[in-house]
């Protein structure tokens, strides 16, 4: 939710031409999506941020994707001005003509970003790995991660006798089938906006 919150209000802004300045942020924007900083600058800002041990951590720095504004971005052009015009005469405010015409029309398009941001979240363990030292604030891969750093050990005990053969190889089928499933759940409830969301928020001539 917030993610997609942060791609709406940034997507939205940029498709108006009376905007001072699209262009140089547009420029700034995409940069940010070439050039990306490396792992200790990252972390030194995260603990100037008193953001260490913090679950914000996990939201915050990805809660916006340049890749998904651009998608927004452009299945906000493929929308008729006509209908934000009206929507002027008629009286509408900026966050009124976002919230009653965009965003209702947005719906495909918003659940094929849900889809994407909810995977990269579902995968990712390597954010929570360098600024998570609290065990209680864990997500889920982190914790199947040090899970299947825990497997040689239990091949070497199976080695030794302390264990059943095939433990380790189990214990594996078990985590990728508990890590593959919510997400197998999600997308068949997805599907039928994904195809359509991303054609639609695809560049046009």
């Amino acid at each position: 939710m917030v993610s997609l919150t942060m791609t709406v209000l940034c997507a939205y802004p940029l498709i108006f031409d009376k905007l001072k300045g699209r262009g140089v942020i547009n420029i700034k924007i995409t940069i940010t999506k070439f050039f990306n900083a490396a792992t200790i600058p990252n972390y030194l800002l995260m603990q100037n941020l008193g953001l260490l041990d913090n679950p914000l951590v996990l939201i915050l720095p990805g809660c916006l994707s340049v890749y998904n504004m651009i998608i927004m971005r452009s299945f906000f052009y493929g929308i008729p001005d006509s209908l934000r015009e009206s929507a002027e005469i008629d009286g509408a405010s900026f966050f009124q003509i976002m919230m009653k015409i965009y965003v209702p029309l947005s719906k495909p398009v918003m659940a094929t970003l849900a889809l994407f941001y909810a995977v990269g979240r579902w995968n990712g363990y390597s954010d929570a790995l360098l600024y998570m030292k609290k065990p209680e604030f864990y997500p889920l891969q982190l914790l199947l991660y040090n899970i299947i750093n825990n497997i040689n050990s239990v091949e070497v005990a199976t080695q030794e006798g302390f264990s059943s053969p095939g433990l380790s190889a189990s214990l594996k089928a078990a985590i990728v089938m508990f890590s593959t499933i919510p997400i197998l759940c999600v997308y068949p409830w997805l599907q039928k906006y994904f195809i359509h969301g991303v054609t639609m928020g695809a560049v046009k001539e």
